[in-house]
């Protein structure tokens, strides 16, 4: 999983978005990620400055994957879900 979760950020940070949404379902879980794994998890906020529609599209699909687990998301999910709708016209149509 780590390595996964790596890669996904590697790739958000790259903006690839596509890729991200691939990626999103190897990082799912339920239980809470390695101390080296929850260190990557929360290097997901360097990607809080990005504000195209895909990047909060990936943000929901993470938030999605991991809410079972008992990781806090690191970005406020209203505020994320929000950004969403009033962009949803411009997301790509990706998973």
């Amino acid at each position: 999983v780590n390595s996964a979760l790596y890669l996904l950020l590697l790739r958000f940070l790259n903006r690839d978005y596509a890729a991200v949404s691939r990626l999103v379902d190897s990082i799912a879980t339920d239980t809470k990620y390695s101390p080296e794994g929850l260190c990557i998890f929360t290097e997901l906020t360097r990607t809080l400055d990005d504000s195209h529609p895909d990047a909060h599209a990936c943000r929901l699909k993470i938030a999605l994957v991991t809410m079972d687990s008992p990781m806090k998301i690191p970005w406020d999910l209203t505020a994320e879900a929000a950004k969403f709708i009033n962009k949803v016209a411009h997301i790509s149509a990706v998973n």
